[in-house]
């Protein structure tokens, strides 16, 4: 309805990141049930299942909206998660080298079916130029390699 379209550039697997120092950070694996007494520190922008979005009223979330910490951007999310033990956000594969010195571990998932989406939106109609060919090339170069 807005005349959008979109093109997949990778489907990942979600991990949850948290403190080194929390009660979470030596689990192998995790599932939404091991994050209920957590709370969620979200961006604003990020909408992962099996926790809808704010604005999706219709859907019965996991964890009361009272767990969540909606930050503006990742950097926040980072700063936030530094200094609370008690939290966790779900992110697509972070790099080691941006972990390396954050004092953070990311833990992935028990459920290997969630997986995260990285789309490139644009307006309906709109031809890529080169450079935006380029771009999603090495955007999904980037994802291949933080995959190992």
């Amino acid at each position: 309805e807005k005349h959008l379209t979109y093109d997949l550039l990778a489907d990942l697997a979600c991990f949850v990141l948290v403190s080194e120092q929390s009660p979470l950070a030596g689990c192998g694996s995790l599932s939404p049930q091991d994050l209920t007494p957590f709370a969620e520190i979200r961006c604003e922008n990020a909408c992962l299942p099996p926790f809808p979005c704010p604005e999706a009223p219709e859907e019965a979330p996991e964890m009361p909206r009272e767990r969540r910490i909606l930050v503006s951007d990742f950097a926040t999310q980072i700063a936030v998660l530094q200094q609370n033990l008690q939290a966790y956000a779900r992110t697509v594969p972070v790099p080691p080298d941006l972990l390396m010195g954050s004092h953070l571990v990311q833990i992935p998932f028990a459920d290997s079916t969630d997986l995260c989406r990285d789309v490139l939106i644009y307006r309906s109609g709109y031809r890529l130029t080169e450079l935006d060919k380029r771009f999603t090339t090495e955007m999904v170069l980037s994802k291949r390699k933080a995959r190992g």
